[in-house]
């Protein structure tokens, strides 16, 4: 079910007619995100999510592989310079554009104030292939690392998953 309040819902792509944020498949382009911050400290507002990290699962896509597979598949995509909700990001559709992004705050794991530009996402839409673009996943912890394994093998999916708690806070 769509929740049609959601302001991603009606915010438009610029250079598709038709698409919306909500209509896409997110991802950002950096470790240590805005999100993952607000689940290391716990609720706060306007956000229920009170788990921590720990169980939070990086899946790892290389830009290239969407691209390409989207592009097999009639399917658009487009990057932001920053969060994609946000009525002042710029929207690219052209990968020459990945320099106008500011790598410098999407790297780093302090960016107090540019949480909005952090957050710069990359956008497919409709869906994404897991079978054919994952490339792996990471965890905090060796718990969810094994949990991860499991529900790859029980799927088929043939994928890695690496332990990287210095990708979490």
């Amino acid at each position: 079910m769509v929740d049609i309040s959601n302001k991603y819902v009606y915010h438009i792509v610029e250079e598709y007619p038709g698409l919306t944020i909500g209509g896409c498949v997110p991802f950002y382009f950096g470790l240590h995100s805005p999100m993952l911050y607000r689940a290391m400290c716990g609720n706060s507002a306007g956000y229920d999510y009170s788990g921590g990290q720990d169980p939070i699962v990086y899946l790892v896509f290389k830009l290239d592989t969407l691209v390409t597979w989207a592009g097999q598949n009639a399917l658009r995509w487009i990057f932001t310079d920053r969060n994609a909700a946000d009525h002042l990001s710029l929207q690219y559709n052209d990968l020459r554009d990945l320099e106008r992004l500011n790598w410098g705050v999407i790297r780093s794991k302090m960016w107090q104030g540019n949480a909005d530009v952090k957050a710069a996402e990359f956008l497919v839409e409709n869906k994404v292939s897991i079978e054919q673009c994952l490339f792996g996943a990471a965890t905090r912890t060796s718990a969810v690392l094994n949990q991860v394994q499991q529900f790859f093998k029980m799927h088929g999916i043939d994928k890695p998953v690496k332990l990287h708690p210095e990708w979490y806070f």
